[in-house]
């Protein structure tokens, strides 16, 4: 017997175009153009989303560190391990899980933790979870931002290639 749901695909998004350069972006963390709108109240308690990333690095040579984080209403939620030296084209993906812990309202955590790395170099990278505050009574806009340690001459892009959102219980 199955007990309890299967997740439900609340956004399926994939996209070829939406990069970001080591240029535009060198030392600043910058947001893909790609999103997910979660409505308002959606989170209570031990209901969540399981946020599914695809990017892809085209090779390159030499490039800056790679960091990749998730953001809920422009907050952090998530960051990855920096990565770099990676000159080979490489797909790799990012699969984080956003615990509520209480009935909607204008303060709530919201619990953070990867469920899968990033992984370039053959090894899973993560470094943080975090419980959050936020306003859950409202909507909150789902980002996802890379951050390229340096600006090497608009050499070096990360595509971000599939985003899917589920919604757990």
């Amino acid at each position: 017997a199955i007990v309890g749901k299967f997740p439900r695909v609340l956004s399926a998004q994939q996209s070829s175009t939406d990069t970001i350069t080591d240029d535009a972006a060198g030392g600043v963390e910058t947001a893909f153009a790609t999103t997910f709108t979660i409505p308002a109240n959606f989170f209570t308690a031990n209901k969540g989303l399981l946020v599914l990333c695809g990017f892809e690095k085209p090779a390159s040579t030499s490039p800056p560190a790679l960091t990749i984080s998730v953001r809920l209403a422009g907050t952090k939620h998530f960051t990855s391990q920096a990565e770099g030296g990676i000159d080979a084209l490489r797909g790799f993906g990012l699969a984080v899980l956003i615990m509520g812990t209480a009935a909607p309202g204008a303060s709530v955590a919201l619990f953070t933790s990867l469920l899968a790395g990033i992984i370039m170099n053959n090894t899973a990278r993560n470094t943080q979870t975090y419980t959050v505050n936020e306003a859950t009574n409202g909507s909150l806009v789902l980002t996802i931002a890379a951050l390229w340690a340096s600006n090497v001459a608009n050499t070096h892009t990360v595509r971000l290639q599939s985003l899917v959102v589920c919604e757990i219980n």
